[in-house]
């Protein structure tokens, strides 16, 4: 071992040649360009993971409002426990200047969400996520527009309310755009209350 570490330091000693100028030019750009490609490709990466968590969340929220409703699971409204009449919701909201989101709720029967009717508070979507339309209900930018879509038991019926609940339909499908930058997931909600996401 004595001799290997001997015959070794009289090579490195024989070596005094450095780097030229060039050499380390070129390394140093090659690190650049590879550090820059893998950051892009984190944050385009970082906005679909966004998008995909926010939409499969809303997915996963819709279907509990649903599953809810068939079950018939019941609410505190204050004066005791009982089925809610109208069966339970979600109240998305979309904000132009702030974290989109929704409420989970209880309808009492009229397809809105009142402060007292939350399950739970407000669910956030990750930061950047944003609701984007839905079948014109949702408006692109300026302001609170707001969207019920509730299930009414005992079948459960689909109900999509806008314009808070002033404009009320059955029977319809939904589509709910979540997006950052340039990527979107559509969360579908038809009819018969099947929930997808594209």
């Amino acid at each position: 071992m004595l001799k290997f570490l001997i015959i070794f330091t009289r090579l490195i000693g024989k070596n005094k040649q450095g780097y030229t100028l060039i050499e380390l030019t070129v390394s140093m750009a090659v690190i650049v360009i590879i550090s820059s490609i893998a950051l892009v490709n984190f944050n385009s990466h970082d906005k679909k993971n966004k998008v995909d968590l926010a939409a499969y969340q809303l997915a996963g929220d819709i279907r509990k409002a649903q599953s809810y409703a068939l079950s018939l699971k019941e609410f505190d409204f204050g004066s005791g426990m009982e089925i809610p009449k109208g069966g339970w919701g979600l109240y998305l909201r979309d904000l132009a200047s702030n974290i989109d989101g929704y409420y989970f709720f209880a309808d009492d029967g009229d397809h809105r969400r009142e402060n007292n009717e939350d399950y739970g508070g407000k669910v956030l979507f990750s930061s950047g996520a944003k609701i984007k339309q839905n079948n014109g209900l949702f408006i692109d930018g300026g302001g609170e527009n707001p969207i019920f879509i509730s299930f009414e038991p005992p079948n459960p019926t689909v109900w999509l309310c806008d314009n808070q609940g002033a404009s009320c339909t059955s029977g319809t499908n939904a589509e709910i755009k979540i997006t950052e930058g340039s990527y979107t997931r559509t969360v579908k909600v038809n009819k018969f209350g099947l929930v997808d996401v594209e």
